[in-house]
């Protein structure tokens, strides 16, 4: 789902026959909304039978389009024929004018590059920025192990535009080799990187390829080191502070941006991965390992420096600290508005089967005032059911959106200060 510039709510998902739809509701806030509906062609069941198929929606800044994205991997049927070729992974991007509320165009990865494109972004200026592996036929082993496909296609026409190649390859160097010089070993990679996609960067208004693929994968550029580091898991942790070898440090430091985004949903609870606001501010949400509210919210600027910290008794995993010793209980920033001084956090229990099958036994949104981070409010949603939620803006008055996808939106008015 995604709330439009105009305050619209737009959601892309299938119903229960299969059909793709993007459903518009305006006027949400009132006692007579507005719903529109637009079928979005995408993949037919048969098509999907041997393979999983994604959802993204995404808008252009000044609201003109709206973007849905439906990347496909291909399996193969269970009994192949001899000679069975399998499908080239693809995404089918297609471009809503929201003006004239049509579709103007579709494109297919597949078509563009030998890529199997895992990320993909409407930038600031036009463009969308796709990166994935790429799929070229190697001319030795492990050739393409680290190689990117980057593509820009243009909005709304939907044409190729420069493309290019970066690679996290790094040149193998003694295990004993001192950190400073892994890091400066990466720092020439960086380097490469940005002058082999100088095209890229140029046309996009984009730094470095670092910032692109940060921008791609989690919707902002590139956030201070301190908060990456901060988001580590425990293994990560402790190699960092215990390292055995100098070169530890270094792969802690490149792996952990490398790879949150390539984690399953579950996972990015546990990660918690920050988040950017308009004003270039950080928002943050760390486990407190041995404290007794297990989480803290932390504000920060663009470089790291700590502005606030808050660590809240009743909303978030705290609420639930006899959920019982195999159940995890996790949470994330969603999304924050500091006009309306709204922070807005997703907090699920869940627990695995023996299977490794993740079961969900709870599921709540807990709402922050942004500006000290003090507790508004709890609110319970559904645990078995896709949903999505957002923070929008109804007559001056913030408001949380959650939608049970393909059945019902919830409004939810965020009380004002007394």
């Amino acid at each position: 789902m995604k709330v439009a510039p105009d305050q619209s709510l737009l959601v892309f998902e299938p119903d229960a026959s299969g059909q793709w739809f993007l459903v518009r509701v305006r006027n949400w806030w009132s006692k007579e909304p507005v719903s529109e509906v637009m079928r979005i062609p995408v993949w037919s069941g048969a098509e999907i039978k041997y393979g999983s198929v994604d959802t993204d929606l995404q808008t252009t800044q000044d609201g003109h389009y709206a973007i849905a994205f439906a990347p496909a991997i291909w399996g193969a049927p269970l009994f192949a024929h001899k000679g069975y070729i399998p499908r080239k992974p693809d995404t089918l991007i297609t471009v809503i004018d929201l003006q004239r509320w049509q579709i103007v165009g579709n494109i297919h990865t597949a078509n563009i590059d030998d890529a199997n494109f895992e990320g993909a972004r409407v930038l600031s200026n036009g463009w969308i920025g796709l990166q994935g592996w790429d799929n070229e036929p190697s001319t030795r082993k492990y050739e393409h192990l680290y190689d990117r496909r980057n593509r820009l296609i243009s909005v709304p026409d939907l044409k190729p535009g420069p493309g290019c190649l970066s690679t996290r390859d790094v040149p193998l160097l003694p295990v004993q080799t001192p950190a400073a010089e892994w890091r400066s070993a990466l720092a020439t990679v960086h380097k490469q990187n940005d002058e082999a996609c100088a095209e890229v960067l140029k046309v996009s208004g984009i730094t470095s390829v670092e910032t692109l693929e940060s921008i791609i994968y989690k919707g902002h550029g590139l956030e201070p080191n301190t908060l990456l580091l901060h988001s580590l898991d425990f293994t990560e942790h402790n190699r960092l502070n215990s390292p055995r070898l100098p070169m530890d440090v270094v792969e802690v430091e490149q792996n952990v941006y490398y790879d949150h985004w390539n984690r399953d949903r579950f996972n990015t609870y546990l990660l918690s991965l920050p988040v950017e606001s308009v004003a270039h501010l950080w928002y943050g949400m760390y486990g407190l390992y041995n404290g007794a509210h297990y989480y803290e919210l932390e504000v920060l600027d663009v470089d790291g420096r700590k502005l606030k910290e808050e660590a809240p008794e009743h909303s978030l995993c705290s609420k639930n600290a006899e959920r019982g010793f195999d159940r995890n209980c996790a949470c994330r920033i969603d999304d924050v508005s500091e006009e309306q001084h709204t922070l807005l956090t997703d907090c699920r229990i869940f627990s695995h089967d023996l299977g490794g099958a993740v079961n969900s036994h709870e599921h709540w949104l807990s709402v922050f005032r942004s500006d000290d981070l003090s507790e508004v409010g709890i609110v319970s949603i559904s645990k078995d059911k896709e949903t999505g939620e957002a923070i929008a803006v109804a007559e001056g008055h913030a408001y949380v959106l959650a939608v049970e996808l393909g059945e019902t939106l919830r409004v939810f008015a965020v009380p004002s200060r007394p």
